[in-house]
């Protein structure tokens, strides 16, 4: 196996795709947590979700459509009047629902955003939520992990169910914690020594059978719920231990790097390419992994400058996060 397909696939199969679940949980414990859930409440937390969720995704998804539609005019990116891009009301009201990519349905047009459009519409549907993990406790979670582990069965190749149900189940996961007066921590830590058995041999079964059809609707469902205990154990044990430690930029910069690490990463490469095309498997693997890490400190920079100069704005675009 070539290097770069060796490395790509060796780090989906032990960290990819575990972030979204994670904070899909977080998500639901928090949103009921230490309340008497009601029509106040409700309009309360809606209320605050709209600064802190709405605002922030319609601006990064507009605002990264109104960029490539001036850069597309710029001579170093457009090359031939054919690169000129021209979008309809249509395609901006596409950009902040599914824009439409090819063999995609589930993404706005700021890709990872799926999450946080999800994350808006499951907080609109939390009373639903709410009535569901209160009356039926534990099986109605049991349930929904259910539909969650076979919805390769279920909706197949149809993204938009795929990732709805893991919206659906983790948030819930979470709620389910917080709605019953349960210590989300000391619960999932109850697992914390089967989860560092069980991950490693779970990830490398998964790497072993990678391109395997069977990965996809048996083993990787089973390696990001068990991935998601073993990451949480872990997080919680370094914390403990004093291993790591929260850095308030860090914290305050996470949102602002990941409604913008997709667009620089692709503006980079695309600049990159026209000045040193990878031709080798070894060149390709090394821009794999400075790529990231230029694009990461050109945010981190961006975000430094903007919190300083444009305070105000910045916690807009934000949700608050400065």
């Amino acid at each position: 196996m070539p290097t770069y397909r060796l490395i790509t696939s060796f780090l989906f199969s032990t960290i990819g795709q575990l972030t979204v679940p994670f904070f899909f949980l977080i998500s639901g414990y928090f949103f009921f947590l230490r309340m008497d859930f009601n029509a106040i409440t409700y309009i309360r937390k809606m209320r605050s979700r709209l600064h802190t969720l709405l605002i922030p995704y319609l601006f990064w998804n507009w605002g990264w459509m109104i960029f490539y539609l001036v850069a597309s005019r710029l001579p170093l990116l457009s090359k031939n009047p054919e690169t000129v891009i021209d979008y309809s009301l249509l395609d901006f009201l596409k950009g902040i629902w599914v824009y439409g990519y090819p063999n995609d349905n589930v993404s706005p047009f700021d890709l990872p955003l799926w999450f946080l459009r999800n994350l808006i519409l499951i907080a609109s549907c939390s009373p639903l939520v709410y009535w569901l993990i209160k009356y039926t406790r534990l099986y109605g979670v049991l349930f929904l992990g259910l539909v969650w582990y076979g919805r390769f069965y279920l909706f197949g190749t149809d993204l938009w169910w795929r990732y709805m149900m893991n919206t659906v189940f983790f948030f819930s996961l979470g709620a389910y914690f917080s709605i019953h007066g349960m210590n989300m921590l000391s619960e999932i830590r109850r697992l914390r020594v089967i989860s560092f058995i069980l991950y490693p041999l779970i990830a490398l079964l998964s790497f072993m059978t990678y391109d395997v059809s069977y990965n996809m609707v048996y083993i990787e469902p089973l390696r990001r719920l068990v991935g998601l205990l073993f990451f949480f154990n872990l997080i919680a044990w370094l914390f403990e231990r004093r291993k790591i430690r929260l850095r308030p930029f860090l914290v305050s910069v996470s949102f602002f790097l990941y409604a913008s690490h997709i667009f620089v990463e692709s503006l980079g490469r695309e600049l990159m390419n026209r000045v040193f095309l990878p031709k080798t498997d070894i060149e390709a693997t090394v821009i794999f992994f400075i790529l990231p890490s230029v694009a990461t400190v050109f945010i981190l920079t961006l975000y430094y400058l903007l919190r300083r100069l444009m305070p105000r704005l910045t916690a807009i675009i934000t949700g608050g996060r400065i």
